[in-house]
């Protein structure tokens, strides 16, 4: 049968927002700036699934595992050409994502605001105890756009991407 929605689940969709940042990160020392596309919607977070079975994850208790994404506007590059990427952060970057907004003058538990610039350098590797594949460690700086850091509390005019990603040389 065919099934009908409104006009929110139209809207409530999430919007394009480029290629994810999570596979470029390869070589410690990498780091990548972007500006926060545009204001973050519920439509911006999603179950996370799991890689082999594609399934929605859950905690033990019943709830399910979410992930958001964050649209940035970044130099074009070969990896990005059209200059938009995708920040799909799940709970190992979120705690680090919000300190970095709370040391910026945020409150805690917001979400990044549109015209923000957020720089995620991908510093190294640690081992979790019972995974064998090691997470890799971010260093992640978040600014304010401009006119919400004087207080006036307007939206942010999304302004010019930041300067390219920096790219680590590969040892000969």
């Amino acid at each position: 049968p065919a099934q009908h929605f409104s006009i929110d689940d139209f809207y409530d969709q999430p919007a394009a927002s480029g290629k994810s940042i999570a596979g470029w990160f390869q070589t410690p020392g990498q780091s990548i700036s972007g500006v926060v596309a545009r204001a973050l919607s519920p439509a911006d977070t999603r179950a996370q699934t799991d890689m082999q079975t594609k399934q929605p994850r859950y905690f033990s208790d019943g709830r399910p595992m979410l992930t958001m994404t964050i649209p940035l506007l970044v130099q074009p590059q070969p990896d990005f050409p059209d200059g938009r990427a995708a920040w799909v952060i799940s709970a190992g970057d979120r705690e680090d994502l919000d300190i970095a907004m709370q040391a910026a003058g945020c409150k805690p538990r917001t979400v990044p605001e549109a015209g923000a610039v957020i720089t995620i350098t991908f510093t190294g590797y640690k081992q979790i105890p019972g995974f064998g594949v090691p997470k890799k460690v971010k260093q992640i700086s978040y600014q304010r756009p401009p006119n919400t850091a004087n207080g006036n509390g307007q939206p942010a005019a999304v302004v010019a991407p930041p300067p390219p990603p920096q790219q680590v040389p590969q040892p000969q």
